[in-house]
């Protein structure tokens, strides 16, 4: 017998349910999107309030304004603070660049070191001072990109010793000032500026002080009086800060006039001796013929080293024409 073919009943809501659901979920949808909005405003609004409290209240010296940043630049060399640790890396206060904030300045972890770093915390920490190279400078971020591993050791003593001698130095006026009652922007104005613009900077200014006087700032129009406070003080505090070589010649001149010869060759010498600095002090004793010693008093060994090569260099071409014998020895120092 042939199957009769059945009909399943389709299920349906009841009239007007569907639509009534589609309508709960659309204003659901509608109520969703709405409060994405809302929120989007919120951190919009949230965001351009924060980037206007970076950009006018992270500024601790009120008197500069935002046009008047100076930013380091690239490639220099800058003494910082770590002020902060994260896993990717360190923050850092920069000495001289304050106003940017404490953690103006980042270290990216693979500019910590030139060996592998598996704990920060092993080559930075909290409170370090530290020196540091310019990497990249952003200016509307002011922030500065800095590495540490592109430093090498010696520099790195060379800068941190710079930084405590011109920290002392400022210490040193600072005292002047309070002791003289001098305010400090006077002091600045008439003392320390102008001893960094003839020097190059503070520390060298006063070195120049204690070797060649007060008149080295009366001569800027400072008071006699506050001068000789100032060059008073760097006798006591100041160190002279200079290296010394010193080197023998074995002279012997076999001709008939040997003796005016070697005075000739002398003359010549003190002659030719460098003249362009007042760092460089020559003298030149007699121990005993054919023996004399040389000292060479400056502030670095390379310009020690220096003429020294220039003295055996001129005493060689001066009694190349004649029948002489020459021989230099350095002595340890």
């Amino acid at each position: 017998m042939p199957r009769k073919k059945t009909t399943r009943k389709r299920r349906t809501a009841p009239r007007g349910t569907a639509t009534k659901q589609k309508k709960e979920e659309t204003q659901e949808q509608k109520d969703i999107k709405e409060t994405k909005s809302e929120t989007t405003k919120k951190g919009d609004s949230t965001s351009s309030q924060q980037s206007k409290t970076e950009t006018n209240l992270d500024i601790p010296l009120e008197e500069v304004e935002p046009e008047d940043y100076v930013l380091p630049e690239v490639g220099e060399l800058v003494i910082g603070t770590c002020t902060k640790i994260t896993p990717h890396g360190a923050y850092v206060r920069i000495e001289d660049y304050e106003y940017l904030g404490d953690e103006a300045g980042f270290i990216h972890v693979s500019e910590l070191s030139r060996t592998w770093v598996k704990n920060i915390r092993n080559h930075i920490r909290e409170g370090q001072r530290i020196v540091a190279k310019v990497m990249r400078v952003h200016p509307r971020r002011r922030e500065v990109d800095l590495s540490m591993r592109r430093v090498s050791e010696d520099v790195k003593r060379q800068k941190l010793q710079e930084y405590k001698n011109n920290r002392k130095a400022k210490n040193m006026l600072a005292y002047i000032a309070d002791k003289n009652n001098i305010p400090q922007q006077q002091m600045m104005n008439q003392v320390i500026e102008p001893l960094i613009e003839e020097f190059g900077d503070l520390y060298s200014g006063l070195l120049e002080i204690r070797r060649r006087g007060p008149q080295i700032l009366t001569n800027i129009g400072v008071d006699e009086k506050l001068a000789q406070s100032i060059y008073e003080l760097t006798l006591k505090e100041l160190q002279k800060n200079t290296v010394s070589l010193i080197g023998q010649v074995n002279m012997r001149v076999f001709e008939p006039n040997g003796i005016e010869i070697i005075k000739d060759a002398f003359a010549e010498l003190k002659k030719k001796s460098r003249k362009d600095s007042e760092n460089i002090d020559i003298n030149m004793y007699v121990i005993s013929p054919p023996r004399y010693r040389i000292s060479i008093e400056t502030r670095d060994w390379k310009t020690a080293e220096q003429i020294w090569k220039e003295i055996q260099d001129t005493l060689k071409a001066f009694l190349s024409k004649y029948n002489a014998k020459l021989e230099f020895v350095r002595e340890k120092t």
